[in-house]
């Protein structure tokens, strides 16, 4: 088992600097170091990603979860950065617990029918609170709902108004904090890592 953490580490490391030469977007190493404590310490087996780019953040997970019989299904629309993302995981030996569906995230989470212990939101942060009553459907009791980004480069969080570009990705992403924070189905809390981590348990 030893030696399948050390291939995913490897593999990771690997595209982390890649990604940074490249300016691919993936998660800070921080964050992703939280999200694979989170899981590990949720004892998790099967957890959803919503947004793969290269398979950066697939991999922490899937360190968390390998000697777990677990099973992770990610999504990814960027029919290139699927393709990326495949081959990293044939590479760092995890291509038999993922499941990579390259495809528009609503239509694959409208036809899922199961249930999982942690969901992680990294795709389009503009669509968040559009996904967010697909993973409340979707996640189990006592099941982790992550979200990535949700400070937008400080612009959620700052009283200046964001750039007109930006506005109504910004609103959403306001939205999706008030809801997840005063949801009843909800403990949530929200971290000053990476570039806004949010985390919540599902009661």
């Amino acid at each position: 088992m030893q030696d399948k953490v050390s291939k995913i580490i490897e593999v990771r490391n690997r595209i982390e600097k890649d990604a940074s030469l490249r300016g691919i977007p993936i998660v800070k190493p921080e964050v992703g170091q939280l999200l694979t404590v989170l899981t590990r310490a949720a004892k998790a087996k099967r957890v959803l990603e919503i947004g793969t780019a290269v398979g950066y953040s697939t991999l922490w997970f899937a360190e968390a979860i390998c000697d777990l019989d677990g099973q992770i299904i990610t999504i990814e629309k960027d029919e290139e950065r699927a393709k990326e993302a495949k081959e990293n995981f044939y590479s760092a030996g995890i291509n038999e617990m993922v499941v990579l569906y390259n495809n528009d995230a609503a239509e694959i989470l409208s036809g899922l029918n199961m249930e999982f212990d942690c969901i992680f939101l990294d795709a389009a942060k503009g669509k968040y609170i559009e996904y967010l009553p697909f993973c409340l459907k979707l996640l189990n009791q006592g099941g982790l709902l992550l979200a990535d980004n949700v400070f937008f480069r400080g612009m959620v969080c700052a009283e200046a108004e964001p750039p007109k570009r930006y506005k109504t990705l910004v609103r959403k992403l306001r939205l999706f904090l008030e809801e997840i924070r005063n949801h009843n189905q909800l403990i949530t809390t929200v971290l000053d890592l990476g570039d806004g981590l949010a985390i919540s348990v599902r009661r």
